[in-house]
């Protein structure tokens, strides 16, 4: 691995590892927003939405300045200076970590040749490129250097594609990232279109604020009304429930089939034990218990060890995520897509307000969707049961 992706990889998992939308309340976030003026351009809705990405940051941002400076310059004198045309296409949709089921089939249908792109690290950069990057991005914020790499490693991708496959048309899943503005402002200079999908459940947060496409694709009016409260352009939203949540019939098999099946996200140990105390206590009202792990946050091997002598089974790697739902007769999670999937699967959804009760709180504070759809909580599931889940060792 080259020493640019090396330190890429490490900053990706520094961010995922601390995710910044629960150190700040939606009170400081609110007044965060407040204080950004209104942009006259996309250019200004990333570089807004920088910001507000840029003041919750808890890395050091003298350090973060400072290292985009020097990956900057390095990014400009090392990045390939053309590419071939690979094939053409009308739709190009980029998938990092995602299955062609996230994609709408209203998106879909519009094109005739459509390629599903799932390779990030692919850049070009050309002397109109850099032109434009040095009016639009350099002269405008001069001293932001971060800001800078994060639009110049968006621009040189997109170049090519545009170079490679030559679009009518760019999908992506990217409307948390500050640069989705200013790559629109870019697509519309070399005529392509931009368009954005939902990935991914979300929460009330400055981190998904300003951001404008040509069309945005989200799952439920509830998504809409929250992007608008968070300044995206409210012109660009398209209501549509991607096939995933729909899937083709399933043969259920029966020895599959269980009462309870929990959905692990990136839970401590602490959390970890309260949410098996909960399970073994259902469990023994003759109920059968299954946990499916989240295949990079769950610690594994403790949740392995855990388990032991608790009656409660480890969905094996690999199941198909509708499958698992479809065979749980109710799906607990604490904020998971997972919950709103088998809501629209309509599979009982629980949401664990007992293992971590500030984190409750706090999706409650930043407008989780399911709390507004029909759902129980794990506390009301567990009824009387609930003061011995609370005495009780793990």
């Amino acid at each position: 691995m080259g020493l640019f992706l090396m330190v890429k990889q490490k900053y990706i998992n520094y961010v995922k590892l601390r995710d910044s939308k629960f150190a700040y309340n939606r009170k400081q976030q609110k007044s965060i927003l407040d204080c950004m003026p209104e942009p006259k351009d996309n250019i200004e809705r990333s570089y807004n939405q920088f910001r507000c990405q840029f003041i919750m940051h808890s890395m050091n941002k003298i350090f973060l300045q400072v290292s985009a400076f020097f990956m900057l310059y390095y990014k400009i004198l090392t990045t390939p200076r053309k590419t071939s045309l690979i094939e053409k296409c009308d739709l190009i949709c980029m998938l990092v970590g995602l299955e062609a089921s996230r994609v709408p089939r209203g998106l879909i249908e519009q094109y005739e040749k459509v390629i599903y792109y799932t390779d990030m690290e692919h850049y070009v950069l050309n002397r109109e490129d850099y032109s434009w990057f040095v009016k639009n991005i350099k002269r405008r914020y001069p001293f932001e250097f971060f800001f800078q790499l994060k639009i110049f490693l968006w621009m040189t991708h997109y170049r090519y594609l545009i170079d490679s496959y030559e679009p009518k048309t760019i999908a992506t899943h990217s409307e948390y990232s500050c640069g989705s503005s200013a790559m629109t402002e870019f697509c519309h200079v070399h005529k392509v279109k931009h368009v954005d999908f939902m990935h991914g459940d979300k929460v009330w947060c400055i981190r998904d604020s300003f951001f404008r496409f040509d069309e945005c694709y989200v799952w439920h009016e509830h998504y809409k009304r929250m992007c608008i409260s968070l300044k995206a352009f409210p012109e660009q939203f398209i209501i549509e429930v991607p096939p995933i949540f729909y899937p083709e019939k399933m043969d259920i098999e029966e020895k599959d089939k269980v009462d309870y099946c929990y959905y692990f996200q990136d839970e401590n140990h602490e959390e970890i034990d309260k949410i098996l105390s909960c399970l073994t206590l259902l469990g023994r009202r003759d109920k059968r218990i299954r946990v499916r792990l989240h295949p990079r946050w769950s610690d594994a091997g403790y949740i392995a060890h855990a388990v032991q002598g608790k009656g409660i089974e480890i969905e094996p790697p690999g199941v198909d995520i509708n499958y698992s739902i479809l065979t749980s007769g109710h799906a607990i999670s604490k904020y998971s897509t997972v919950l709103l999937q088998s809501h629209f699967l309509k599979i009982p959804v629980i949401i664990d307000d007992w293992s971590n009760v500030h984190k409750y709180k706090q999706i409650a504070e930043y407008d989780y969707i399911m709390l507004s759809l029909e759902h129980t909580l794990l506390s009301e599931e567990l009824g009387g049961d609930a003061a011995v889940a609370k005495g009780e060792q793990v």
